[in-house]
């Protein structure tokens, strides 16, 4: 079967959990652990190092309750958003891979995405800004998401994070419908796909 898998997204304000069991999403969690409003809370002292102790602290206490170890540990681990397209792209950048096409699908052991952490909290902005396979747009707030990306990881711990190209609501739509996307009539497959997840979850028609 598809097994266990914790789907997580980052945007600027939440961070969103999407936890699965064999196609049957068992938990959705919208939580405020957004980059950019971590980074306002955590990082816009001078002290980057500390700040970002505290902001992993303050993560590690607000995922607990929503990523049960017992039932959770070894889950694959899907994360999609700008942090984690960022994030491929440090890592397959690190790797000497920089024509890489696309991130999609970019596979990072743990050790790497705690290495890239350490990498990104050590520079300064404008070090952040030109550093390879990181977005400018984003590099302000990409240590911030990282590090919720790390937390998460390290809580059910995940072997490697895959990184998806696509937003978490069309991936949890697919996936759950199990549904291979078709050019011919998008329209279609998502109302079948949108129809079977309802049902799945139990909807009031």
């Amino acid at each position: 079967g598809l097994g266990r898998v914790v789907v997580m997204d980052i945007g600027g304000g939440s961070l969103e959990l999407a936890l699965s069991s064999d196609g049957v999403v068992a938990h959705l969690a919208s939580l405020p652990l957004g980059a950019l409003r971590l980074t306002e809370r955590f990082l816009t002292g001078h002290d980057q190092r500390r700040g970002l102790d505290k902001l992993r602290h303050y993560v590690r206490d607000a995922i607990r309750p929503h990523l049960p170890v017992r039932e959770w540990r070894g889950a694959r681990l899907i994360a999609s958003g700008g942090t984690f397209t960022n994030l491929a792209g440090i890592h397959l950048a690190r790797q000497g891979m920089t024509t890489a096409t696309s991130v999609h699908g970019t596979a990072i052991p743990h050790v790497d995405v705690e290495r890239i952490l350490e990498l990104v909290a050590g520079l300064t902005p404008a070090e952040r800004r030109s550093l390879p396979g990181l977005n400018t747009g984003r590099a302000d707030i990409s240590l911030a998401g990282i590090a919720v990306g790390t937390e998460v990881m390290a809580r059910i711990e995940a072997r490697t994070l895959e990184v998806s190209a696509y937003g978490i609501r069309e991936g949890l739509l697919l996936e759950a419908a199990r549904v291979a996307p078709t050019t011919s009539d998008p329209g279609q497959t998502r109302e079948r796909a949108v129809h079977d997840f309802g049902l799945r979850c139990h909807f009031d028609a």
